[in-house]
């Protein structure tokens, strides 16, 4: 019996019921098991989102991960920016790096905004 198949199986036994969608990265059946869904092939909990009567499935530890490693890429570029800001002397650079600056911090407001929902 192969490991998939394998770890399937172990999954009925402990009691998880086999779900009739299938998990995004490799198509096996996802189980539901103690309220979460899990891919047994994968070994990850994903996340089950319905719109209207479309059923998406969404990775969330993959989301949280992207959303984190995006913050902090923003507030790197800030920092870079403010350290280039303050050797900068010529006025059109410094205007520049405020309207780089001004984005960032927007944007690192609706990552953060997404995160929390």
């Amino acid at each position: 019996m192969s490991d998939k198949v394998s770890k399937m199986a172990d999954m009925l036994r402990v009691g998880a019921t086999m779900l009739s969608i299938t998990c995004p990265q490799c198509n096996t059946p996802l189980f539901k098991y103690k309220g979460e869904v899990y891919c047994a092939n994968c070994d990850r909990i994903v996340k089950i989102v319905k719109e209207g009567e479309d059923i998406h499935v969404e990775e969330t530890q993959i989301a949280s991960k992207v959303l984190v490693d995006l913050g902090s890429i923003i507030l790197d570029k800030v920092k870079s920016l403010s350290i280039i800001m303050q050797q900068e002397k010529d006025l059109d650079n410094l205007e520049r790096i405020i309207k780089s600056l001004i984005l960032l911090v927007d944007l690192l407001e609706k990552v953060r905004k997404i995160g929390k929902s």
